[in-house]
């Protein structure tokens, strides 16, 4: 980075530097690599939400047919089978969860690349002495 307090930033994010054109590019290199991990990270994750929630799906099948074999009516065999199955209805639910919150890192990361843009845009209209040509 050649202009190395271009980052250091106080809260709320106000830069004590701007932006040179290596330091502009370093940083949309670096966002491009952050949102293809979480591109990665949510396919994963689509994955195995998925594969809980077949996985559920296909137990509490297997149980409501054992309980309905055992004389039970449908809604009573279906109530029993989801009450046997509460860790895979548990898990399911925990992965739905990470699903949403990779995708809301999705989001933030891209508010992020947003901002850098405006960023971006902003240090290419100063001056060299820092002033807004």
């Amino acid at each position: 980075m050649s202009n190395p307090a271009a980052l250091h930033v106080d809260r709320p994010y106000r830069l004590k530097e701007w932006f040179d054109l290596d330091d502009a590019r370093e940083a949309a290199k670096a966002a491009a690599l952050r949102r293809r991990g979480l591109d990665d990270q949510y396919e994963e994750q689509v994955r195995t939400a998925a594969e809980a929630e077949a996985t559920y799906r296909r137990a509490v099948a297997k149980k409501v047919t054992q309980h309905r074999a055992d004389g039970k009516g449908a809604g009573e065999s279906e109530l029993l089978a989801k009450g046997d199955l509460w860790e895979l209805s548990l898990d399911r639910d925990i992965q739905a969860g990470m699903l949403r919150a990779v995708q809301h890192r999705i989001d933030a990361a891209e508010g992020e690349r947003a901002n850098l843009r405006q960023l971006m845009d902003w240090s290419s209209r100063l001056r060299v002495d820092g002033r807004e040509a």
